[in-house]
């Protein structure tokens, strides 16, 4: 890691180190979606990049090089100390997409099990999207591996939602 943050890795380098065929062609597709979409890449942590809007992050991409897979994660929507509960409240307001609720549902982080050294015991009873669920976990909510074909192109729906969302907020001023 200190090697990485004194450097501060481009992810398209570390990408291509660590991933080949699909994988590489898809994170590297996703990458240049966002970037088109005015949102850089920010060294976060070792193998790991946030890409922000208005200073709010939108996702991250994290590299395993053990496991040659690469993440995709949206960033939270909760608002400066709003509760956790209030987390996905913009969502259910800008997201109508079918396609795209069925994405977000499939992928979040049921939490049947405490994490993040056993303070995340999960969001209980939470509506998202319509639907009621239990236990999820608030550490990183979605988190999706090797995204490929249609997931692909839903995130890419998602960050274009967050980014509307978090200026929607910025021009109300509640960002």
């Amino acid at each position: 890691m200190s090697e990485q943050k004194k450097v501060k890795s481009k992810i398209e380098d570390v990408a291509a180190e660590f991933l080949d065929g699909d994988n590489l062609k898809n994170i590297l597709d996703l990458i240049g979606f966002l970037k088109d979409n005015e949102l850089t890449p920010r060294w976060d942590y070792t193998n790991r990049w946030s890409f922000n809007y208005k200073s709010k992050k939108v996702c991250y991409i994290a590299i395993s090089g053990n496991e040659k897979l690469w993440t995709f994660s949206p960033g939270h929507l909760s608002r400066q100390g709003a509760p956790f509960k209030e987390w996905f409240a913009d969502y259910n307001q800008y997201i109508t997409d079918d396609e795209l609720k069925e994405f977000v549902w499939s992928h979040l982080r049921n939490n049947t099990i405490k994490c993040k050294n056993n303070t995340c015991e999960g969001i209980k009873n939470i509506t998202i999207l319509g639907k009621e669920f239990d236990r999820i976990c608030f550490c990183w909510t979605i988190r999706i591996p090797n995204l490929n074909g249609a997931e692909l192109e839903c995130a890419k729906k998602l960050i274009l939602v967050i980014k509307t969302i978090i200026a929607d907020l910025a021009a109300a001023g509640k960002a």
